[in-house]
């Protein structure tokens, strides 16, 4: 069973319930041509990324690809503007004061993985942590902590 918690975590670690908003589905379709621009854009964006593959979302150019030892999306509307930025990474990848951050308040966990959201000039960390019994997802932003989930393990 998840469970969906959402508040600011400060020291105390207080949740105060707030509304759940869900994205809308994203299809995506076959492999595309993008355009000349969309494609500049990118590799002026994104400098030695490797094992680019572009992909036609609706009206928009999503690419896959890997920089700096990590995964990464992002989707261009044709104009050639970013919609987002997503990188999936390890606890290596977060920068030091948000992981110092995280690590205060969540002690007894450990981080197994993390995703970079690069939205609208603003960039959120969703952590996935697990100690022993649970699973927990929280979200860094704005020097605040947002648990997203939490989900007890399986008894084995």
């Amino acid at each position: 069973m998840t469970m969906f918690f959402a508040g600011s975590v400060r020291a105390q670690d207080s949740v105060s319930m707030q509304e759940v908003v869900e994205l809308p589905t994203v299809t995506i379709s076959s492999r595309s041509n993008v355009s000349k621009r969309v494609s500049r854009i990118f590799q002026r964006d994104f400098k030695g990324a490797t094992q680019t593959r572009w992909y036609q979302e609706n009206k928009n150019y999503l690419v896959e690809f890997i920089r700096d030892d990590m995964r990464q999306k992002a989707l261009y509307k044709r104009s050639g503007r970013r919609i987002y930025h997503l990188a999936f990474g390890k606890e290596k990848d977060i920068p030091i004061e948000i992981r110092a951050f995280i690590k205060r308040v969540y002690i007894d966990y450990k981080i197994t993985d993390a995703l970079r959201v690069n939205e609208d000039k603003r960039t959120a960390w969703i952590v996935n942590m697990e100690d022993e019994n649970t699973t927990l997802v929280v979200r860094a932003e704005n020097d605040a902590l947002l648990r997203v989930a939490i989900d007890p393990k399986p008894a084995q």
